[in-house]
């Protein structure tokens, strides 16, 4: 959607390929419901990224294939590629059910992002830092139904609205949040890769490897700054070239309301992100009492929620 040549689109064009991994991390979220997540975890995590890397791999190969080496620009400018070659390859007949899949897939992705984000309102409200009526959980599905009721009507109003009356399609608008969106993970895995040098350098120094807190932080971050330059020169298109400025009201919005809580609850602002500082086999985080902060239950007796469903 956003127009760009050279190595500047190349690292634009990163921006929507960072997207594709962005959901990664989704077991990350599940700290609290995981046995020893100290080790869990980091499996998950690990295991996604290789086999997410391994199926673009090959799906990218294929489709190579498919089109021709000599045909990359036909590729690049079909929206739907692989309609395409299930009709050149299988038929039309085999097109609806790849459609199908196709369709399902996103859907999971969908699914996948909602209950990361349905899973922080929880753990927000739960903690009194957003309203508590967020931590309800439905008394027979035992789920966080409120959070998961918030979360989805506030995106399908935001799609309706900006496909209606700011973009010509659904598609468009999906790019441009998943691209916005995309560019405000990579600031927080900048933050993220800064906070594990400082982190161990100062208060782990006896843990601390040059290798494993400094040299791939450094290059991590190296990595992640390319993407983000493309999309300040060359100045991207109209609204594209919204982004920056966009992501810094946002974090505006979000340091304005930290200061906030710190001033009128500080105990708050301890409790915030300690859901997966616990290992396993210590007391549930959610249980214990953590500045001032005791017996943090949701309504219905559970401490965690169970399915989003």
């Amino acid at each position: 959607p956003a127009t760009g040549s050279g190595i500047g689109g190349v690292f634009l064009g990163m921006i929507f390929g960072i997207m594709s991994f962005v959901g990664w991390k989704a077991a990350a979220s599940l700290g609290e419901e995981t046995r020893d997540p100290h080790t869990s975890i980091p499996r998950a995590l690990l295991g996604a990224v290789a086999v997410i890397g391994c199926y673009y791999v090959f799906v990218t190969y294929a489709a190579t294939i498919g089109f021709g080496p000599s045909n990359m620009d036909r590729f690049a400018g079909d929206a739907a590629w692989f309609d395409t070659l299930t009709r050149e390859y299988l038929g039309a007949g085999w097109a609806p059910f790849v459609g199908i899949a196709a369709l399902t897939g996103a859907i999971a992705s969908a699914i996948g992002i909602h209950n990361s984000t349905v899973r922080l309102l929880y753990a927000l409200g739960r903690d009194g830092v957003l309203p508590r009526v967020l931590a309800k959980v439905h008394p027979t599905r035992q789920s966080p139904y409120v959070a998961a009721s918030v979360q989805a009507g506030y995106s399908v109003v935001l799609g309706i609205v900006f496909s209606a009356f700011i973009f010509p399609d659904p598609a468009t608008t999906y790019g441009y949040f998943g691209g916005l969106g995309t560019l405000a993970v990579l600031l927080v895995y900048i933050f993220i890769n800064v906070s594990v040098f400082l982190y161990f350098f100062r208060k782990e120094r006896e843990n601390f490897s040059v290798l494993r807190h400094a040299v791939i932080p450094l290059v991590a971050t190296a990595a992640v700054c390319l993407p983000i330059y493309g999309l300040i020169y060359p100045v991207p298109d109209p609204p594209f070239n919204l982004w920056p400025y966009l992501i810094a009201l946002w974090a505006l919005i979000g340091l304005g309301f930290l200061f906030y809580i710190s001033r009128r609850r500080p105990q708050l602002v301890e409790v915030m992100g300690r859901a997966f500082s616990e290992s396993g086999d210590e007391p549930d985080t959610a249980q214990e009492d953590v500045g001032g902060v005791r017996d943090r239950k949701a309504p219905g007796g559970r401490t965690t929620p169970g399915r989003t469903d």
